[in-house]
């Protein structure tokens, strides 16, 4: 295990927006049960649309494409988690990071090439994310659709099964979007495995097969983890990180 280790962070980094502080700070609650030595660098999403911003990217023990919106650029977004589909580094994807690991593979790997969001993206002609199907009641007026801590089936023989050594458990959702349904069945022949759902069978986590540590949530684990608990989903990711190959 490396003493420290370079975690590149996918998105435009906002100090008073909560999802980026809690991101920062759910690593280093697992860098210290690891006792590592942890380095966060965020990658401006518009940085990733030229080969050298790209390029930096390998410097980094593991991508996390971050939570929250609007990314100055999707294209860029897509851009690194692609790298770090394609290079075989660790990599986690939380709420609209999971919606973009949704996106790049739909084009990338798919061949979806206009894949996108259902009223979100005005000019898709492809809904592989849509609004989700299942508003919880009594949620806070304005609160995403998503909202609060819900439950989630975890497969066995999975990653996130090996992560929580549990069948269900509880996490933290804050959004509006999840993957169209009717897209799971082409995402899954083609290795990207939902191994998480909702109620109603929604996809909440996938997994890429045959890749080092490919995952990601439509929750937000980071804000569940605390410092002396800190959550099973970043310390398996950052252990993973750490794992010099």
């Amino acid at each position: 295990m490396a003493e420290t280790v370079n975690i590149g962070v996918v998105g435009d980094y906002e100090e008073s927006f909560a999802p980026h502080l809690a991101t920062n700070k759910s690593l280093y609650h697992s860098a210290k049960y690891l006792s590592v030595k942890i380095n966060i660098e965020w990658i401006p999403t518009q940085s990733l649309l030229i080969s050298e911003g790209r390029e930096r990217l390998k410097q980094f023990d593991g991508i996390w494409a971050a939570p929250g919106s609007p990314y100055k650029s999707l294209s860029g977004a897509l851009k690194g988690i692609q790298f770090a589909r394609e290079q075989n580094q660790p990599f986690l994807g939380t709420c609209r990071g999971f919606q973009h690991t949704l996106l790049e593979y739909a084009r990338n790997v798919l061949g979806i090439e206009d894949a996108g969001y259902s009223g979100y993206d005005v000019d898709t002609t492809v809904s592989v994310i849509v609004l989700a199907s299942c508003p919880i009641a009594n949620r806070p007026k304005d609160a995403p659709l998503l909202w609060g801590k819900l439950k989630i089936k975890v497969s066995l023989n999975s990653l996130a099964f090996r992560i929580y050594q549990k069948t269900e458990v509880k996490e933290d959702f804050g959004c509006n979007y999840e993957l169209n349904s009717a897209f799971q069945e082409a995402f899954e022949a083609k290795g990207l495995c939902v191994t998480g759902v909702g109620q109603n069978g929604e996809a909440r986590i996938i997994e890429l097969m045959n890749h080092r540590f490919f995952l990601a949530t439509a929750f937000r684990p980071q804000f569940l983890s605390q410092e002396r608990c800190p959550h099973p989903v970043i310390t398996a990711y950052l252990e993973a990180a750490s794992r010099k190959v």
